[in-house]
Protein backbone atom coordinates (compact mmCIF):
# COMPACT_ATOMS: atom_id res chain seq x y z
CA UNK A 1 0.00 0.00 0.00
CA UNK A 2 2.83 2.40 0.92
CA UNK A 3 4.51 1.71 -2.44
CA UNK A 4 1.26 2.37 -4.37
CA UNK A 5 0.68 5.58 -2.42
CA UNK A 6 4.22 6.80 -3.11
CA UNK A 7 3.82 6.05 -6.81
CA UNK A 8 0.51 7.93 -6.90
CA UNK A 9 2.12 10.91 -5.11
CA UNK A 10 4.95 10.95 -7.67
CA UNK A 11 2.47 10.82 -10.54
CA UNK A 12 0.41 13.66 -9.05
CA UNK A 13 3.56 15.73 -8.55
CA UNK A 14 4.56 15.17 -12.18
CA UNK A 15 1.11 16.12 -13.45
CA UNK A 16 1.10 19.28 -11.33
CA UNK A 17 4.51 20.28 -12.68
CA UNK A 18 3.27 19.78 -16.23
CA UNK A 19 0.12 21.82 -15.56
CA UNK A 20 2.22 24.64 -14.10
CA UNK A 21 4.59 24.73 -17.08
CA UNK A 22 3.73 27.29 -19.75
CA UNK A 23 3.82 26.10 -23.33
CA UNK A 24 7.03 28.05 -23.89
CA UNK A 25 8.78 26.50 -20.91
CA UNK A 26 7.85 22.98 -22.05
CA UNK A 27 9.11 23.72 -25.55
CA UNK A 28 12.36 25.16 -24.21
CA UNK A 29 12.84 22.00 -22.16
CA UNK A 30 11.98 19.59 -24.95
CA UNK A 31 13.20 21.32 -28.10
CA UNK A 32 16.84 20.25 -27.73
CA UNK A 33 15.75 16.63 -27.27
CA UNK A 34 12.79 16.09 -29.57
CA UNK A 35 12.40 15.70 -33.31
CA UNK A 36 9.30 14.77 -35.25
CA UNK A 37 10.45 12.41 -37.95
CA UNK A 38 13.61 13.93 -39.35
CA UNK A 39 12.47 17.50 -38.68
CA UNK A 40 13.22 19.35 -35.42
CA UNK A 41 10.64 21.60 -33.80
CA UNK A 42 11.51 24.87 -35.48
CA UNK A 43 9.64 27.96 -36.61
CA UNK A 44 9.29 28.51 -40.33
CA UNK A 45 8.88 31.36 -42.78
CA UNK A 46 6.67 31.05 -45.85
CA UNK A 47 5.68 33.35 -48.70
CA UNK A 48 2.08 33.58 -49.92
CA UNK A 49 1.32 33.04 -52.71
CA UNK A 50 4.29 30.73 -53.21
CA UNK A 51 6.34 32.20 -56.06
CA UNK A 52 9.31 30.95 -58.01
CA UNK A 53 12.17 33.31 -58.82
CA UNK A 54 13.52 33.21 -62.39
CA UNK A 55 16.14 35.66 -63.62
CA UNK A 56 15.22 38.05 -60.83
CA UNK A 57 11.47 37.93 -61.61
CA UNK A 58 8.66 36.47 -59.49
CA UNK A 59 6.43 33.87 -61.17
CA UNK A 60 3.20 32.34 -59.88
CA UNK A 61 1.53 29.55 -61.88
CA UNK A 62 4.26 30.01 -64.53
CA UNK A 63 3.25 33.62 -65.17
CA UNK A 64 4.98 36.87 -64.12
CA UNK A 65 3.25 37.86 -60.92
CA UNK A 66 1.53 41.18 -60.20
CA UNK A 67 0.26 41.82 -56.70
CA UNK A 68 1.51 41.66 -53.11
CA UNK A 69 3.60 38.79 -51.74
CA UNK A 70 3.22 38.26 -48.00
CA UNK A 71 6.09 36.85 -45.93
CA UNK A 72 4.66 35.02 -42.90
CA UNK A 73 6.44 33.78 -39.78
CA UNK A 74 5.12 30.70 -37.98
CA UNK A 75 6.58 30.32 -34.48
CA UNK A 76 7.01 26.93 -32.81
CA UNK A 77 3.91 27.73 -30.75
CA UNK A 78 1.92 28.36 -33.95
CA UNK A 79 2.89 24.97 -35.36
CA UNK A 80 3.01 22.69 -32.31
CA UNK A 81 1.01 22.01 -29.17
CA UNK A 82 1.73 20.09 -25.97
CA UNK A 83 -0.67 17.82 -24.12
CA UNK A 84 -1.06 17.37 -20.36
CA UNK A 85 1.60 14.65 -20.38
CA UNK A 86 4.15 17.00 -21.89
CA UNK A 87 4.12 15.35 -25.34
CA UNK A 88 4.65 17.82 -28.18
CA UNK A 89 2.75 17.21 -31.43
CA UNK A 90 2.00 19.16 -34.65
CA UNK A 91 -1.21 21.17 -34.64
CA UNK A 92 -3.79 19.86 -37.11
CA UNK A 93 -4.51 23.52 -37.90
CA UNK A 94 -1.56 25.88 -37.33
CA UNK A 95 -2.35 29.11 -35.50
CA UNK A 96 -2.37 32.32 -37.60
CA UNK A 97 1.20 33.40 -38.46
CA UNK A 98 2.76 36.84 -38.00
CA UNK A 99 3.11 39.09 -41.03
CA UNK A 100 6.74 40.24 -41.19
CA UNK A 101 7.07 41.58 -44.75
CA UNK A 102 5.12 42.49 -47.87
CA UNK A 103 6.61 42.85 -51.36
CA UNK A 104 4.66 44.68 -54.05
CA UNK A 105 5.34 43.12 -57.46
CA UNK A 106 4.49 44.39 -60.94
CA UNK A 107 4.88 42.08 -63.95
CA UNK A 108 7.29 39.92 -61.94
CA UNK A 109 9.45 42.85 -60.75
CA UNK A 110 9.60 43.75 -57.04
CA UNK A 111 8.97 47.49 -56.70
CA UNK A 112 8.33 48.07 -52.99
CA UNK A 113 9.13 46.27 -49.71
CA UNK A 114 7.39 46.84 -46.37
CA UNK A 115 8.70 45.36 -43.13
CA UNK A 116 6.38 45.00 -40.14
CA UNK A 117 6.78 45.27 -36.38
CA UNK A 118 6.37 41.89 -34.70
CA UNK A 119 2.67 41.30 -34.10
CA UNK A 120 1.56 44.71 -35.41
CA UNK A 121 -0.43 45.55 -38.53
CA UNK A 122 1.55 48.71 -39.34
CA UNK A 123 4.88 48.75 -41.18
CA UNK A 124 8.18 49.54 -39.49
CA UNK A 125 10.02 50.34 -42.74
CA UNK A 126 9.23 50.89 -46.40
CA UNK A 127 11.81 50.57 -49.19
CA UNK A 128 11.41 51.26 -52.93
CA UNK A 129 13.16 48.56 -54.99
CA UNK A 130 15.03 48.56 -58.28
CA UNK A 131 16.84 45.51 -59.62
CA UNK A 132 16.38 43.88 -56.22
CA UNK A 133 18.12 46.72 -54.34
CA UNK A 134 16.84 49.62 -52.27
CA UNK A 135 16.50 52.61 -54.57
CA UNK A 136 14.54 55.79 -53.87
CA UNK A 137 13.17 57.38 -50.69
CA UNK A 138 12.87 54.86 -47.86
CA UNK A 139 10.69 55.52 -44.80
CA UNK A 140 10.65 54.23 -41.23
CA UNK A 141 7.80 54.51 -38.73
CA UNK A 142 7.33 54.67 -34.95
CA UNK A 143 5.94 51.50 -33.38
CA UNK A 144 3.28 53.40 -31.41
CA UNK A 145 0.84 55.09 -33.72
CA UNK A 146 2.70 54.32 -36.93
CA UNK A 147 3.84 57.92 -37.41
CA UNK A 148 6.65 58.74 -39.83
CA UNK A 149 10.01 58.45 -38.03
CA UNK A 150 12.57 59.03 -40.76
CA UNK A 151 13.22 59.34 -44.49
CA UNK A 152 16.40 58.25 -46.24
CA UNK A 153 17.44 58.35 -49.87
CA UNK A 154 18.94 55.17 -51.38
CA UNK A 155 20.76 54.50 -54.64
CA UNK A 156 21.63 50.96 -55.75
CA UNK A 157 21.26 49.56 -52.23
CA UNK A 158 23.22 52.22 -50.36
CA UNK A 159 22.19 55.35 -48.50
CA UNK A 160 23.06 58.16 -50.84
CA UNK A 161 21.54 61.61 -50.39
CA UNK A 162 19.37 63.30 -47.80
CA UNK A 163 18.29 61.96 -44.41
CA UNK A 164 15.54 63.32 -42.13
CA UNK A 165 14.45 62.27 -38.64
CA UNK A 166 11.18 63.44 -37.05
CA UNK A 167 9.82 63.84 -33.52
CA UNK A 168 7.10 61.41 -32.52
CA UNK A 169 3.76 63.09 -31.91
CA UNK A 170 4.38 66.45 -33.53
CA UNK A 171 6.02 65.19 -36.72
CA UNK A 172 8.45 68.10 -36.57
CA UNK A 173 11.99 67.79 -37.86
CA UNK A 174 14.44 66.42 -35.28
CA UNK A 175 17.59 65.93 -37.37
CA UNK A 176 18.67 66.21 -40.98
CA UNK A 177 21.82 65.52 -42.93
CA UNK A 178 23.17 63.51 -45.84
CA UNK A 179 24.75 60.14 -46.61
CA UNK A 180 27.38 59.16 -49.14
CA UNK A 181 28.04 55.48 -49.89
CA UNK A 182 26.15 54.45 -46.72
CA UNK A 183 28.10 56.84 -44.46
CA UNK A 184 27.33 60.15 -42.78
CA UNK A 185 28.78 62.99 -44.85
CA UNK A 186 28.70 66.73 -44.28
CA UNK A 187 26.91 68.57 -41.46
CA UNK A 188 24.11 66.85 -39.52
CA UNK A 189 21.82 69.38 -37.84
CA UNK A 190 19.74 68.66 -34.71
CA UNK A 191 16.61 70.65 -33.83
CA UNK A 192 14.57 71.37 -30.73
CA UNK A 193 10.95 70.30 -31.17
CA UNK A 194 10.04 73.99 -31.26
CA UNK A 195 12.16 74.33 -34.41
CA UNK A 196 15.39 76.00 -33.22
CA UNK A 197 18.78 74.47 -34.06
CA UNK A 198 20.16 72.55 -31.06
CA UNK A 199 23.43 71.23 -32.54
CA UNK A 200 25.55 70.89 -35.68
CA UNK A 201 27.80 67.85 -36.15
CA UNK A 202 30.25 67.74 -39.09
CA UNK A 203 31.06 64.32 -40.59
CA UNK A 204 33.59 63.00 -43.07
CA UNK A 205 33.57 59.41 -44.29
CA UNK A 206 31.05 58.40 -41.63
CA UNK A 207 33.03 59.85 -38.71
CA UNK A 208 32.65 63.11 -36.83
CA UNK A 209 35.29 65.49 -38.05
CA UNK A 210 35.64 69.20 -37.33
CA UNK A 211 34.11 71.77 -34.98
CA UNK A 212 30.99 70.44 -33.26
CA UNK A 213 28.57 73.10 -31.97
CA UNK A 214 25.72 72.99 -29.43
CA UNK A 215 23.16 75.82 -29.07
CA UNK A 216 20.55 77.12 -26.65
CA UNK A 217 17.04 77.75 -27.99
CA UNK A 218 17.91 81.42 -28.04
CA UNK A 219 20.58 80.66 -30.65
CA UNK A 220 23.46 81.39 -28.30
CA UNK A 221 26.37 78.95 -28.25
CA UNK A 222 26.13 76.31 -25.55
CA UNK A 223 29.29 74.33 -26.32
CA UNK A 224 32.18 74.04 -28.77
CA UNK A 225 34.20 70.84 -29.22
CA UNK A 226 36.42 69.39 -31.92
CA UNK A 227 36.40 65.90 -33.44
CA UNK A 228 39.08 64.25 -35.55
CA UNK A 229 38.42 60.84 -37.06
CA UNK A 230 35.40 60.32 -34.81
CA UNK A 231 37.21 61.15 -31.54
CA UNK A 232 37.11 64.24 -29.36
CA UNK A 233 40.42 66.07 -29.59
CA UNK A 234 41.76 69.34 -28.18
CA UNK A 235 40.21 72.11 -26.08
CA UNK A 236 36.49 72.42 -25.66
CA UNK A 237 34.39 75.10 -24.00
CA UNK A 238 30.88 75.21 -22.55
CA UNK A 239 28.94 78.40 -21.82
CA UNK A 240 26.04 79.72 -19.77
CA UNK A 241 23.23 81.18 -21.87
CA UNK A 242 24.43 84.61 -20.78
CA UNK A 243 27.66 83.92 -22.70
CA UNK A 244 29.81 83.49 -19.58
CA UNK A 245 32.27 80.58 -19.66
CA UNK A 246 30.97 77.58 -17.72
CA UNK A 247 33.57 74.85 -18.24
CA UNK A 248 36.77 74.29 -20.17
CA UNK A 249 39.27 71.48 -20.64
CA UNK A 250 40.94 69.23 -23.20
CA UNK A 251 40.37 65.81 -24.74
CA UNK A 252 42.84 63.44 -26.34
CA UNK A 253 41.51 60.44 -28.24
CA UNK A 254 38.07 60.73 -26.58
CA UNK A 255 39.52 60.97 -23.05
CA UNK A 256 39.82 63.94 -20.72
CA UNK A 257 43.42 65.02 -20.24
CA UNK A 258 45.00 67.68 -18.06
CA UNK A 259 43.31 70.49 -16.13
CA UNK A 260 39.52 70.97 -16.32
CA UNK A 261 37.90 74.06 -14.80
CA UNK A 262 34.30 74.76 -13.86
CA UNK A 263 33.17 78.39 -13.28
CA UNK A 264 30.28 80.19 -11.63
CA UNK A 265 28.32 82.46 -13.95
CA UNK A 266 29.97 85.52 -12.38
CA UNK A 267 33.35 84.22 -13.57
CA UNK A 268 34.66 82.90 -10.24
CA UNK A 269 36.31 79.49 -10.28
CA UNK A 270 34.13 76.75 -8.84
CA UNK A 271 36.12 73.51 -9.42
CA UNK A 272 39.58 72.61 -10.70
CA UNK A 273 40.25 68.95 -11.55
CA UNK A 274 43.19 67.10 -13.06
CA UNK A 275 42.60 64.21 -15.46
CA UNK A 276 44.73 61.49 -16.96
CA UNK A 277 43.16 59.18 -19.56
CA UNK A 278 39.65 60.20 -18.45
CA UNK A 279 40.32 59.43 -14.77
CA UNK A 280 40.77 62.05 -12.02
CA UNK A 281 44.46 62.29 -11.22
CA UNK A 282 46.16 64.34 -8.51
CA UNK A 283 44.82 67.21 -6.42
Amino acid sequence: MKTCKAAQNSLNLGLNLIRNFTFSSVLKLLLPLLALGAQALEPKIVMKPEPSLKNGLYFVADKPYSGTLKVLHYSAEDLYDVNFMGVVYPRAKPLPPTLIREIDVKDGTAVLQRDYFDGRDKPSNEYPLKNGLYDGVAKSYYADGGELRSQSEYKAGKREGFYKLYYQGSGKLKQQGAYKADRHEGVFTDYYESGEVSARHPYKGGLRNGKDMDYYKSGKVRGVRTYKGGKRQGMEKWYYESGALKQTGAYKDDRKQGVWKLFYEDGKTRVIENFKDDERDGA
